[in-house]
């Protein structure tokens, strides 16, 4: 009978990089719910991830921003001008 031979470096090497993973996703959010924290009175969940799409994209078309949120344009202009009126973002 063929003897079996277990990978145990790899199995090592992919416990490390999972661990390390679930590392880096733990601080991302606990840096997202800082940030949330931080405004949560007057900023909900919706416009915040537009404020880190206009933070990480720069001057964006209302399309381009409504179809990276994956809303209507219509709902991005409401979300928009809800942000311009609290002095979280302006028009240009």
């Amino acid at each position: 009978m063929a003897e079996r031979k277990t990978p145990s470096r790899g199995m090592d090497d992919v416990d490390a990089v999972t661990r390390a993973v679930l590392t880096a996703s733990r601080l991302l959010v606990a840096v997202s719910a800082r940030s949330l924290a931080e405004v949560e009175e007057r900023l909900t969940l919706p416009q915040f991830r537009m404020l880190v799409v206009l933070s990480t994209r720069g001057a964006t078309k209302l399309v381009v921003l409504a179809d990276l949120l994956q809303v209507a344009p219509s709902t991005a202009m409401r979300m928009i001008d809800r942000l311009i009126a609290a002095g979280l973002a302006d028009r240009q």
